[in-house]
């Protein structure tokens, strides 16, 4: 199935196609990092779960692109080496996050983004949480017994899946970079030292 993907005030709007449970990776992301995006756009209530975790779909770049709204969508880095985060200005929804190769096929969406209504069985859907990564800055206990930083099981799965998706050339097309002019097709924003400490809990 394809799934539809919206901000909160629908001016971004995009499509995951021929979604099933084995596409991708399902993982909940706990890192400061990732804890400090969600500061930064404001959206602790509507991203991070009771315990400081953000749910992502990770799948190739190539299933996803948008329809709507692609002129409010801007990036912003964390720090010079970190990964790219896409989201929508006008609300500040988080949209994805990518490692800076762009031949690299993978792109982690944000469940937030996607179709509220089509993710009430999410497990049917997108496939159950595979991973819960970087457990050490949870800001509460996990019942689940996991590794506190990325479980090797789910590390040898998803290089699986990049080979996979490397080989079968899923890196393109990509909704955020041009590969014939070999630029991002958004301007990104490098946080300094300074402002991004100033989002850090």
């Amino acid at each position: 199935m394809d799934l539809n993907l919206s901000c909160s005030c629908n001016k971004v709007q995009g499509q995951i196609k021929n979604v099933t449970p084995k596409l991708g990776l399902r993982v909940v992301c706990y890192c400061d990092d990732c804890q400090t995006y969600a500061r930064y756009l404001n959206g602790q209530k509507s991203v991070l779960d009771e315990n400081g975790g953000t749910e992502l779909l990770q799948v190739p770049q190539a299933y996803v692109s948008f329809h709507k709204g692609q002129d409010q969508i801007e990036c912003v880095q964390l720090s010079p080496k970190g990964i790219k985060r896409w989201y929508a200005k006008c609300c500040h929804t988080p949209i994805g996050n990518m490692l800076q190769n762009p031949s690299v096929s993978f792109i982690g969406i944000p469940v937030a983004f996607i179709d509220e209504e089509q993710m009430r069985d999410a497990d049917k859907t997108i496939g159950p949480v595979c991973a819960r990564l970087q457990l050490r800055f949870a800001t509460g206990p996990i019942k689940e017994n996991h590794d506190e930083k990325v479980p090797f099981g789910h590390l040898l799965k998803t290089i699986s899946k990049l080979l996979q998706w490397k080989i079968k050339g899923l890196n393109r097309p990509h909704p955020f970079y041009d590969f014939e002019s070999e630029r991002y097709i958004y301007e990104t924003k490098i946080l300094t030292k300074e402002e991004r400490d100033g989002f850090r809990a």
